[in-house]
């Protein structure tokens, strides 16, 4: 049996024994295949892993050496001219793994039925599957020293599809106060992208709920001065709200008094919600070109939503009036104007 894993220095078990990948450029053709979890990868895109920009001239024929050599050393028992798991055709190769062979297939399987539960509104068992996927995530995609251009498109795409999960499962830890299980992975795939403001984002809030607040302070002058220096640029909003929210809280934290989140609840009732890995649809009709006659309604109306509203619950308003009164393109009217109140996206029924 055959375990493959990618989600950090690549690894092929059989029947739980280590195999030897072989020399670097046999390596980074297998890493790359998995990368791609049974997608077909081109021979150009093999020679750009192996190359980069100047291939040799027999560079065709040494990827199909390298793909002859793994084929072998995952079936070595495979008849000559079998198809086995490597499959080729047109210029293109894929690897076929089952699901549950391969850590990536894994861990997007519980990211999907994960996001799945969290817009049905089951946020906790949804960040329960998203715990169990970064569990499976042991560093950078196919990070070991052997593979060559760790920079290539296919891992970084893996990286960043990783630090996306990271970001949807810390901020359903804040919001459901379960932040340990998420705290270690999301800091160390944040470490992997410190330019990216919205997971670092979530890392300062992490660490300050889980009473670390000196360390998310840090995090933010270490972020700010990286952007500063590669980018010339300031935090975004986002970035500066968080490190805000960390340093006004001010004090100890004692992790044992409960999730910190949960107190932020009744200091902020003008925060949107958010419901981590939920779809975010779009659903509102039109708006109209023209709109007159309802201003005064509409702002009332406005102000109710924005004053009742808070984190934990989201007010309904009816609009009652005889029938061809205008009520439904009033409601329209309104739902357009407060779009930006609902990030999670919007319904229509």
């Amino acid at each position: 049996m055959l375990r493959f894993e990618v989600l950090g220095p690549l690894r092929v078990l059989r029947d739980g024994l280590e195999v030897d990948l072989g020399p670097a450029q046999q390596r980074s053709v297998l890493a790359l295949l998995l990368a791609r979890a049974g997608e077909p990868v081109t021979i150009a895109e093999f020679a750009d892993l192996l190359w980069g920009a100047d291939p040799p001239s027999r560079a065709v024929n040494v990827v199909h050496r390298h793909v002859g050599a793994v084929r072998r050393l995952l079936e070595p028992a495979l008849p000559p001219r079998s198809t086995g798991r490597v499959v080729g055709g047109a210029g293109e190769y894929r690897l076929t793994v089952a699901a549950d062979e391969l850590d990536l297939t894994r861990f997007r399987r519980l990211v999907t039925r994960g996001r799945e539960l969290a817009a049905q509104g089951r946020l906790a068992d949804g960040l329960a599957l998203a715990v169990d996927a970064l569990g499976l995530w042991r560093g950078p995609c196919a990070g070991g020293p052997e593979v060559l251009r760790r920079d290539h498109p296919s891992f970084t795409a893996v990286d960043r599809e990783c630090a996306e999960v990271a970001r949807e499962a810390a901020e359903a830890a804040l919001y459901t106060g379960t932040v340990h299980p998420v705290l270690p992975t999301v800091l160390a795939i944040a470490d992997l992208f410190p330019l990216d403001e919205a997971l670092q984002a979530q890392a300062l809030l992490l660490l300050e709920a889980g009473g670390r607040r000196a360390e998310a302070v840090a995090r933010y002058e270490s972020v700010r001065a990286r952007l500063a220096d590669e980018l010339g640029t300031d935090p975004d909003a986002e970035l500066r709200q968080a490190y805000d929210e960390v340093t006004r809280r001010g004090g100890p934290v004692d992790p044992a008094a409960g999730p910190p989140v949960r107190a932020r609840v009744a200091e902020e009732p003008a925060a949107p919600l958010r419901l981590a890995g939920s779809l975010r649809p779009a659903q509102l009709p039109p708006d109209l070109p023209v709109f007159a006659g309802r201003d005064e309604q509409i702002r009332h109306m406005a102000r109710m939503l924005r004053s009742h509203r808070t984190r934990t619950a989201m007010p309904l308003l009816a609009i009652d009036g005889l029938p061809g009164s205008g009520k439904t393109a009033c409601a329209v009217r309104l739902a357009h104007l407060l779009v930006d109140s609902c990030p999670d996206g919007q319904l229509y029924v």
